[in-house]
């Protein structure tokens, strides 16, 4: 099993737990309640839907004085698969642990890709 697979299985074992949400309304309004411990965004979202993350990002970062932890990671259509639903551009984790695992996870990973450039 590759790192990938990891985390994508890890990805489908917070869904389950109940401690990841998806798409892009829901994770908004998590974000504007404080909700959000870890951002996850497919590398083929779209420029628009990005934009409009940003600009939630922003707003909570000037209420909150904290900024939000995200990476790019999979396309839409491998984050879906991992949770069981239709293809996704947008996931949060909503549990302080799992995120801290899963970040420690993707930033591993991305260490391990950039080495491999």
């Amino acid at each position: 099993m590759t790192e990938e697979d990891r985390i994508f299985n890890f990805i489908g074992i917070a869904m389950r737990a109940g401690k990841l949400i998806s798409g892009f309304d829901i994770v908004a309004n998590a974000i504007e309640r404080d909700q959000v411990k870890l951002l996850i965004v497919g590398r083929d979202i779209s420029k628009n839907t990005l934009d409009r993350l940003f600009t939630v990002a922003e707003k909570y970062e000037d209420i909150y004085h904290k900024s939000l932890e995200c990476f790019f990671f999979g396309d839409m259509k491998s984050l879906g698969d991992a949770i069981g639903k239709k293809p996704r551009g947008i996931m949060a984790i909503t549990d302080e642990g799992i995120a801290n695992k899963l970040s420690e996870m993707l930033s591993n990973y991305d260490d391990e890709t950039k080495e491999d450039e």
